[in-house]
């Protein structure tokens, strides 16, 4: 992963940032030589800028941050929480109103999974709330079987995915009269 210097991300990351499209979205502005920064065309989405004190431009048109917006949005099972599906199931951007800013998921829900899920423009309180260490997140969980003691200690000790990282440890409480449920509180993503 590239570092950028304190107070600097990329262009395509500022362009997220100041809430005017996606990363991808935003590439392909910049990709199509639709931004400048400071007067001068940029080409590179991976050029480093300060979204604070540079002046970015999108077709001429100077872009400032948006005015920050939280949706909170009960997500049924059966939608996907991107912005395009490329099996062409329906997304959670199909349940939003058409006229709406740009605005990105704060974590994922699964296809199945229903619930709370926060969408913003605000890209600060997306990396507080979906950062590790920042506040809990709490899920209800059912599962076709009770849950069993070994299970439960897997979680509880922190899990080791396939892939290499390691999860933290998740609180988990199993309603005793109702042992296919539990309430998970999990502290990262």
């Amino acid at each position: 992963m590239r570092r950028f210097p304190k107070g600097t991300v990329s262009l395509e990351r500022a362009l997220s940032k100041l809430g005017i499209a996606s990363r991808t979205e935003a590439r392909r502005l910049i990709l199509a030589r639709h931004v400048s920064v400071d007067g001068q065309p940029v080409r590179d989405p991976l050029a480093v800028v300060n979204p604070d004190r540079a002046r970015i431009e999108v077709d001429g048109k100077p872009i400032a941050r948006a005015r920050a917006l939280v949706i909170a949005l009960n997500k049924p099972a059966g939608v996907v929480t991107t912005r395009k599906d490329e099996l062409g199931r329906r997304t959670v951007y199909d349940l939003l109103p058409k006229d709406l800013p740009f605005v990105g998921p704060i974590g994922r829900l699964d296809f199945e999974s229903s619930g709370l899920l926060l969408l913003t423009n605000d890209t600060r309180l997306a990396d507080l709330v979906a950062s590790p260490g920042g506040c809990a997140k709490v899920y209800e969980v059912e599962i076709d079987r009770p849950f069993t003691p070994e299970a439960i200690a897997i979680f509880r000790a922190g899990m080791q995915l396939e892939d290499g990282p390691l999860l933290e440890p998740v609180e988990v409480d199993v309603d005793p009269q109702e042992p296919k449920r539990a309430r998970f509180v999990l502290r990262e993503g």
